[in-house]
């Protein structure tokens, strides 16, 4: 995120620290449409939220989200984290869509879902 002030506010309002901790955000020079919260633990990349803007139709939402996913997948990728871990459900069904197990509380997937080597 290039305001590293709003970053230090999203971290700390979702009670997210850490040299690991991270805000990557989707948008042009005038709008955000959306970010994804992350960090890494151990060999896990954790994915805290998505956050979309105000702004975004129905048919713009999954396409954001499987951008904001990819990048999160490539920002644990180049941690060596192994696998994809969500701290929350409430993208759950979202995730589902794009290979990801879950359970009542989490998504899970081994990181070579998302990110290919040919």
């Amino acid at each position: 995120m290039k305001d590293k002030d709003r970053e230090k506010d999203l971290l700390l309002k979702a009670e997210v620290n850490g040299d690991s901790s991270c805000v990557l955000e989707l948008s042009d020079s005038n709008e955000s449409f959306g970010y994804v919260i992350v960090d890494i633990n151990d060999e896990d990349l954790r994915i805290h939220d998505f956050v979309l803007g105000e702004n975004v139709s129905e048919t713009e939402k999954k396409f954001f989200l499987d951008f904001l996913m990819r990048a999160a997948a490539s920002y644990g990728e180049n941690r060596n984290a192994k696998r994809i871990i969500t701290v929350r459900n409430s993208w759950n069904d979202f995730l589902k869509t794009k290979g990801f197990e879950t359970d009542e509380n989490h998504a899970f997937a081994p990181m070579s879902l998302i990110v290919h080597y040919n």
